[in-house]
């Protein structure tokens, strides 16, 4: 064989090697993200609610939390669909959490067999509103994503309401017909309204007083301001059934 057939054969078995190669590469399935890995999936989360806390919607970077989730940015497409959903889904996350150990209280009290006064009632729906938001977990992060929210507005319109809000208020509702089988849904939701007005308003001035400098404001001992809210609140209530009462009678 002469050198120049040699060259020749030489080359054809090079693109022939080549085609193989090429023709497997195109072969072979696209690698994907595997969608059953729950521990990648609440890693993206984890994270995201931390920089979104922090940061808030458009400063928080989606590389910047797949980098530190350990994953792909991809992982964030692959399994919320875009920074948008994955924002909501970090929001519904912590509003689950803080829903769930609520109603979970409100419905313990309802399976007492003994029943519960209205006091009881008052003082553990105070507890379970004000504790979580006081530990360095959800609750928190819950106020931080807030007030990130407030000034950002990216939620769908009622998700915090229905999520959140909508299933404490009937669950404190139930509870509170217990108490008062009497009480009509409308006087009974704004006896609630008024509780979560005065825990909202407390938890505010303790902040803005601890952030002023103040040592010696009332509003600073939660406890004490629980015991008021119990007390006032308990003979709001009792005011507004018993007026209930008077009205029907007319």
């Amino acid at each position: 064989m002469t050198l120049d057939a040699l060259k020749q054969t030489f080359n054809m078995f090079v693109l022939n090697m080549c085609l193989k190669v090429g023709v497997s590469k195109l072969a072979r399935k696209p690698e994907i993200i595997d969608q059953s890995n729950d521990d990648t999936r609440c890693r993206i989360l984890e994270i995201a609610r931390q920089h979104f806390a922090e940061k808030g919607f458009r400063a928080s970077s989606v590389r910047a939390i797949t980098e530190e989730a350990d994953c792909n940015v991809a992982s964030v497409n692959y399994y919320f669909g875009s920074k948008q959903n994955l924002y909501v889904e970090a929001f519904r996350s912590v509003i689950g959490n803080l829903t769930e150990v609520r109603v979970a209280a409100l419905e313990g009290l309802l399976k007492r067999e003994h029943g519960f006064t209205l006091e009881e009632l008052l003082r553990t729906f105070c507890r379970v509103f004000i504790d979580p938001l006081l530990e360095n977990g959800g609750g928190r992060m819950f106020m931080r994503l807030m007030q990130r929210e407030l000034d950002e507005k990216r939620l769908p319109p009622g998700l915090c309401i229905d999520e959140g809000m909508r299933p404490v208020r009937d669950a404190a509702h139930e509870a509170l017909k217990r108490v008062f089988p009497q009480i009509s849904t409308d006087v009974s939701y704004f006896c609630i309204q008024s509780v979560v007005g005065q825990l909202v308003y407390a938890l505010q001035m303790k902040t803005f007083l601890s952030e002023t400098g103040y040592t010696d404001w009332p509003a600073l001992d939660l406890e004490r301001t629980i015991d008021h809210v119990v007390h006032f609140s308990a003979a709001g209530i009792r005011g507004c059934v018993e007026n209930t009462k008077g009205s029907a009678n007319d």
